[in-house]
């Protein structure tokens, strides 16, 4: 995501993930670029994201910075996703998405 995220971007976002065709496992949502979020696009995020884990693709949230994550922790966005699923920078989430990808490939 780039850019603040607010009702307008965060509809954007929706039709992007609408257009795929073919449900990835997981998703990665970067959030470097954001610089902030109101509470509409918290709102809405968390919907999408209660759709997104009903067609069982998992989701993690990255590069957060201080002042969203303090948001989302005060609200009840985290009730959906859980705190395991933000991490400080991509890589470490992509790592956790590489690591459970090659578990599920061994089974």
């Amino acid at each position: 995501m780039e850019g603040p995220l607010f009702f307008g971007a965060i509809t954007a976002f929706e039709r992007a993930l609408n257009s795929i065709h073919k449900d990835p496992k997981y998703l990665i949502i970067r959030f470097g670029a954001v610089p902030f979020v109101d509470l509409t696009g918290l709102r809405i995020l968390k919907g999408i994201i209660e759709e997104l884990q009903a067609r069982n693709i998992e989701v993690l949230l990255s590069d957060i910075n201080y002042d969203i994550r303090r948001e989302m922790y005060k609200s009840d966005f985290l009730d959906i996703l859980g705190r395991h699923h933000l991490y400080r920078r991509f890589e470490s989430a992509l790592h956790k998405v590489e690591h459970d990808l090659s578990l599920q490939d061994k089974e």
